[in-house]
């Protein structure tokens, strides 16, 4: 008798459990956070795939700013720069961006706005929302 009172407790406790599994949250995309470093440390930045942003971020007091360079495969590119200066909060740049395109980018610092490049991060390879 104790063994079937256990296996019905087990076998309620299993079909309680699934009823809670079976009627889960609403689906919605996750936002997904893909990040780089810039060479040495220089500075930092992400894309955010829900909402299309971009952060960057300068962490190095060197007199450059930090710049992030992005494309996509339906050929649109773009820069976002942190350019007030080191250790400050990131700068957010927001885009409207296609669903479903890969998205490339990475970091540099310049010497102003179309200073010469140096500290180049590698290139990150991520994807908009709806993927």
């Amino acid at each position: 008798m104790r063994i079937k009172n256990i296996a019905a407790a087990s076998v309620t406790a299993l079909a309680a459990i699934a009823a809670v599994l079976a009627t889960g949250a609403p689906a919605q995309a996750a936002t997904t956070k893909f990040c780089n470093i810039s060479f040495e440390f220089a500075g930092n930045g992400c894309f955010y795939s829900t909402g299309d942003k971009f952060t960057v971020q300068d962490m190095r007091a060197d007199g450059l700013r930090t710049v992030l360079e992005w494309r996509t495969t339906d050929g649109r590119s773009g820069e976002c720069h942190d350019s007030n200066g080191a250790n400050n909060p990131p700068t957010t740049c927001d885009y409207d961006l296609k669903e479903n395109e890969v998205v490339v980018f990475y970091l540099e610092n310049r010497n102003g706005a179309t200073g010469a490049p140096s500290n180049m991060g590698q290139a990150i390879t991520a994807w908009t929302s709806g993927r």
